[in-house]
């Protein structure tokens, strides 16, 4: 039997979260946690997963045909997030018959595979929870070089950063979407709506989003579910939102409904509602653990929850060569993030994305009487150091220091502020 211990608040909840309509937050057990109980790369973790499933999770299996009612699920490898997947599902069966298809964001090949032929990890487990057919979204050829004419059309009416933020398709809001995607993908740290890269890029998001639009129009949708609300990855949840369907984020730290003023991962906002909901026990379970977390990662210890760092910027205090300047003027560190790191993620900002944030920093210090000290973070694998590096050339007055310096030496060195994104 698969182990559960530690998921019954988690289920609990998930299951009050279907119930309770959009705007929700749903938290979850630590990515640690869900990762302690299972390793689904594991052949005999898997194996025990896929007969819990079995047992316990499953739609009832059955061959999809264009028009049936289904349930649309992200298809990937994040193992930890096919746990809460099983869940979500547990909890969304009671609503009705539906069909569950998953779906791939990009392949080649028919748009409606059988899964059988996706042989092994992690089609496996999704044929456990009932699943038999994979879909992609795909137009038909004929209709390709219209859609492209009009998305080149389209491309030719940007005219700068804020407009393509904003930019709407059929009434849904896709700019920031392909704002960021561009960044990813070509791995620039900002975007010139006028270049070649981006047009050629511009066209084949604009493909894709139609592609999804006909997936909408061939079958009853009833729900969708994904692993990101940023990137490409996020237009079935902006299509499922303009066409009043049920759009569901769900991984591994816990699950949300979407509405159409909440269209991204904001679990902040529900903080204190959450705790509200929580017993006694719960709370003060909960305030340890949180006061353990803290103290954890002001003592330089890597944090679980980051799944995408190794280092921390809290590295115990060094015996080491100062590194601010031993003046009397005002002293604020600047430490920058990734700049291909989905700057829209939690809506509009004051600046298009951190490329121009950082160049507003750098004019801003040739005007105030301050020192100026960037930081990279330790852990940066982005790239972003070269852009920084190229921007201090562009305002000298931008010190650089060493991204493994710990906060707690330039704090002890005398810092006033702080500025990040």
């Amino acid at each position: 039997m698969f182990p559960l211990v530690g998921l019954r608040l988690y289920v609990r909840r998930l299951r009050a979260e279907i119930a309770r309509g959009p705007g929700k937050l749903l938290m979850g057990p630590s990515g640690r946690r869900i990762q302690a109980l299972t390793n689904l790369r594991h052949r005999q973790s898997r194996r025990d997963f896929q007969n819990y499933l079995a047992n316990t999770f499953r739609f009832a299996p059955s061959r999809v045909e264009r028009g049936d009612r289904v349930v649309l699920m992200e298809y990937n490898t994040i193992a930890s997030g096919h746990i809460a997947y099983a869940f979500w599902l547990d909890a969304l069966a009671q609503g009705g018959e539906a069909q569950l298809l998953p779906f791939r964001h990009a392949g080649i090949g028919p748009s409606l595979r059988t899964l059988s032929k996706f042989a092994g990890w992690p089609s496996d487990i999704y044929r456990a929870m009932g699943a038999r057919q994979i879909i992609r979204p795909r137009l038909r050829r004929a209709e390709r070089g219209a859609v492209a004419a009009e998305g080149r059309h389209v491309c030719s009416q940007i005219t700068s950063k804020d407009a393509l933020v904003r930019l709407e398709v059929d009434g849904i809001r896709i700019g920031d979407l392909v704002y960021d995607d561009y960044l990813r993908k070509a791995r620039r740290a900002t975007v010139d709506v006028k270049s070649q890269t981006f047009q050629k890029h511009f066209i084949k998001l604009y493909l894709l989003f139609h592609s999804w639009q006909r997936t909408f129009d061939e079958f009853d949708v009833v729900a969708v579910s994904a692993s990101h609300w940023v990137y490409h990855l996020a237009f079935p949840l902006r299509i499922a939102l303009h066409r009043r369907i049920p759009a569901y984020l769900i991984h591994a730290g816990g699950g949300m409904r979407l509405t159409s003023d909440r269209m991204g991962w904001d679990r902040h906002v529900e903080y204190k509602r959450d705790f509200a909901e929580m017993t006694s026990t719960e709370q003060a379970r909960a305030q340890q653990q949180g006061r353990q977390r803290l103290e954890a990662r002001l003592r330089g210890d890597p944090d679980p929850a980051l799944l995408t760092s190794s280092s921390s910027a809290f590295a115990r205090l060094q015996d080491r060569t100062r590194v601010l300047l031993p003046t009397d003027r005002f002293k604020v560190l600047v430490a920058t993030h990734s700049f291909f790191d989905s700057p829209h993620a939690v809506g509009e900002l004051l600046f298009p994305d951190f490329y121009e944030w950082l160049h507003f920093i750098g004019r801003l210090s040739n005007s105030l009487d301050y020192e100026f000290y960037l930081k990279v973070h330790p852990d940066d694998v982005s790239g972003s150091s070269q852009i920084v590096e190229a921007v201090v050339r562009q305002y000298p007055l931008l010190l650089r220091i060493p991204p493994d310096i710990s906060h707690h030496q330039i704090v002890s060195e005398g810092i006033g502020g702080a500025l990040t994104v």
